[in-house]
């Protein structure tokens, strides 16, 4: 999916960088009104549990600032489009509950994009206007044609934004894009890589008595498919397949890399569980193009985490 398609189509970005906040943050109380560009009911519904902050700047990076405008129509517009795309029911308070949340990760998006605006300008990286217009009308051409807005003045007004700043929005989008471009670093064509295979539990305890049947000599397809909690791979003998250094838990790589072929590691902790992991296949081989991509963002990735890290980066509002 190319720069323009991910504008019209993205709704919330992952972000897996965290965020260090300096100074000391406000904590922003419940909005009382709604927005006069709204026209959508359901949009409305939501809108009344959005936090909106009484300060005129949510964030500042390297001294630039976000504004609380800024900030609060980049909310109200994935609102809208998490409402359309999957009719949400705002009214339900295990659906409105996670509001806040969503405000604190759009909030940590727009710091992260004003970052790499910074960066790309930085390197010299621009976007012609023709590409900016080329992007917004492709992106105009999608939201339409899937049938949700009778018109874009409708869809305009539904999240609350304007022509010029989404045009801004596809510029920074575009931006991004060219950064990541410049700074991903090649992957090579070989890399050494291991095939193996895991029974993923939730606990410790369950997790060594896996263990204890494998040494008894239990069969390790067997118990990953009575006890693997990883439901992609649990009823196919628990493989993985192939995978490089650098594409999966650190803490599962240094110990699937440190066993020769045949062998099974001990119980083995990771932020999803605790693994045990048997390796059936180690040696160089050929780079795939999903191997490719997903080396390549976790490398990007990196960069952009020490990037951040360098930067001066304030927060100054909080979500409870």
């Amino acid at each position: 999916m190319n720069s323009r398609s991910l504008f019209a189509l993205t709704l919330v970005l992952a972000l897996s960088v965290a965020l260090s906040a300096c100074g000391s943050p406000t904590t922003p109380a419940p909005s009382a009104t709604e927005p006069s560009t709204s026209t959508g009911t359901a949009v409305d519904v939501a809108w009344q549990h959005v936090i909106e902050p009484d300060v005129p700047v949510v964030a500042r990076v390297n001294g630039v600032d976000i504004s609380t405008q800024a900030y609060l129509q980049e909310v109200r517009r994935q609102l809208a489009l998490l409402t359309v795309q999957y009719e949400v029911d705002w009214s339900q308070e295990s659906v409105y509950s996670s509001i806040p949340e969503l405000q604190a990760q759009i909030l940590q998006q727009l710091v992260l994009e004003e970052l790499s605006v910074q960066l790309a300008a930085a390197d010299g990286i621009v976007v012609q206007e023709t590409a900016v217009q080329e992007g917004l009308a492709q992106a105009k051409e999608e939201i339409l044609n899937a049938g949700k807005f009778a018109s874009w003045d409708q869809y305009l007004s539904t999240i609350g934004s304007t022509q010029e700043a989404l045009e801004a929005r596809m510029r920074a989008q575009l931006l991004m894009g060219e950064l990541r471009e410049a700074r991903v670093e090649p992957v090579p064509d070989e890399l050494e890589q291991v095939f193996a295979a895991h029974i993923l539990v939730a606990t410790e305890e369950e997790a060594n008595e896996v263990l204890s049947k494998l040494i008894s000599g239990a069969d390790f397809a067997v118990l990953a498919s009575e006890h693997s909690v990883d439901e992609a791979n649990k009823d196919t003998d628990g493989e993985i397949g192939w995978f490089a250094r650098g594409m999966m838990a650190k803490e599962f790589e240094d110990a699937a890399f440190a066993l020769e072929p045949g062998k099974t590691s001990g119980v083995v902790q990771t932020e999803y569980g605790y693994h045990i992991i048997l390796v059936l296949g180690r040696e160089v081989r050929p780079v795939g193009e999903q191997m490719r991509r997903t080396l390549a963002s976790r490398n990007y990735a990196t960069w952009l985490a020490g990037e951040m890290a360098q930067a001066s980066i304030e927060l100054l509002i909080e979500f409870e």
